[in-house]
């Protein structure tokens, strides 16, 4: 009777080993499978994204509080005032300008933008000490040399300007 206890305790350590066995091959295969279910996923997902596609970033817009701190020396400010009908045939010319090799820097301030409320006024102010003092009645392009206001054009001539250095 002893040599059969024995027996069946060699036969349970037995079935427990490869019960134990059996169920690290069971988890490792289960793993296995949820990592290329995983990879499949994420492989469909992104598939569309290997295209290239042109990536049209707009750097030219700022706020009317940085006419004068742009990192450059040289370069134009077209403030465009709110209702302005000129407006799209000021960018369309700017777009031209800026095609062209030898084109300065061209930089867009909306000021129908929240941002840009505070400088809407009556009249254009144009010399100030501190950028907050400026106001702007209508569109007016400026050309900024040094931080400083060097020249600005007002209505037509605006368009007439812009055609010049577009031309």
């Amino acid at each position: 009777m002893r040599k059969n206890a024995k027996e069946r305790k060699q036969n349970r350590v037995m079935v427990d080993e490869e019960i134990k066995v059996d169920s690290f091959f069971k988890i490792v295969v289960i793993l296995l499978i949820i990592l290329v279910v995983f990879a499949g996923i994420t492989m469909w997902a992104t598939r569309d994204k290997s295209k290239k596609t042109d990536t049209n970033i707009q750097y030219t817009k700022i706020v009317a509080g940085s006419i004068l701190n742009r990192s450059e020396d040289d370069y134009y400010v077209l403030v465009e005032a709110k209702g302005d009908e000129n407006i799209s045939t000021y960018e369309s010319l700017i777009n031209k300008y800026v095609a062209k090799e030898d084109s300065k820097r061209v930089y867009i301030v909306d000021l129908s933008d929240a941002f840009n409320s505070n400088y809407v006024g009556e009249e254009n102010v144009l010399s100030f000490e501190n950028i907050t003092d400026a106001r702007f009645k209508e569109s007016v392009l400026l050309h900024i040399v040094n931080n400083k206001i060097s020249s600005s054009k007002f209505g037509e001539s605006i368009k007439t300007y812009l055609t010049e250095k577009s031309a």
